[in-house]
């Protein structure tokens, strides 16, 4: 699994369609003039199970990614990207989780656990993430 950066705000962030498969993702006060780079997130979910997913900044927890409360869903044995406003080198960590399951991968629901791989400094180089049980 490659590492991964997670970006969090306090303001409310706008996920705006390109594609069936793809998320792009701003704060909602300035959609297009945040960050100075696009940074993509590929997951690919192999469980049977719908994951959610949200993603912070690990130097900055108060800036998130889809906004506070919010998350993304990556459909059971789906592949969906992720495509974030960021500057570079910001640190953008993931988490994912089901909580029906108990299920969590990175940083987990609310990013309350510790992850060793679910951070990585914004480069534009897309990042993989697998999903498996």
């Amino acid at each position: 699994m490659n590492t991964l950066t997670a970006a969090l705000t306090s303001a409310l962030l706008l996920a705006t369609p390109a594609t069936a498969d793809e998320m792009s993702i701003a704060p909602a006060t300035s959609p297009t003039h945040y960050g100075n780079i696009q940074q993509d997130f590929v997951f690919t979910n192999s469980t049977d199970l719908d994951i959610e997913v949200a993603f912070e900044d690990g130097n900055d927890p108060a800036v998130i990614w889809p906004g506070v409360g919010k998350a993304y869903t990556i459909r059971a044995h789906g592949t969906q990207t992720a495509r974030l406003n960021v500057f570079r080198g910001q640190y953008i960590c993931y988490g994912a989780w089901n909580t029906d399951a108990n299920l969590y991968w990175g940083s987990g629901f609310k990013f309350t656990q510790k992850c060793d791989n679910c951070c990585t400094p914004a480069d534009g180089t897309p990042a993989g993430v697998s999903l498996t049980p």
